[in-house]
């Protein structure tokens, strides 16, 4: 038995038709708050992080990890 996790992305390009670059959109401000990170995963699920772009700052941030996940082949009849 192998475990394995798989990871995958879709991207669709869209450009824009002539003119529309001049159409303003209105746009739902972005919250100063979610409450957890299914709320932020739903806003921008539905938002597009470039119609915010000029609203975005650089931030510095530093992760430590210390749980750590192996992926390892296992026989069946060990598994068992």
């Amino acid at each position: 038995m192998v475990i394995a996790l798989c990871l995958s992305a879709h991207v669709i390009w869209i450009k824009k038709k002539e003119g529309d670059m001049n159409v303003a959109k209105k746009k739902e401000p972005i919250p100063d708050h979610f409450n957890d990170d299914e709320e932020a995963g739903n806003f921008w699920d539905t938002h597009s992080a470039a119609d915010y772009w000029d609203e975005m700052e650089e931030v510095e941030i530093e992760f430590d990890i210390k749980k750590r996940k192996f992926l390892v082949p296992i026989d069946d009849r060990l598994y068992q």
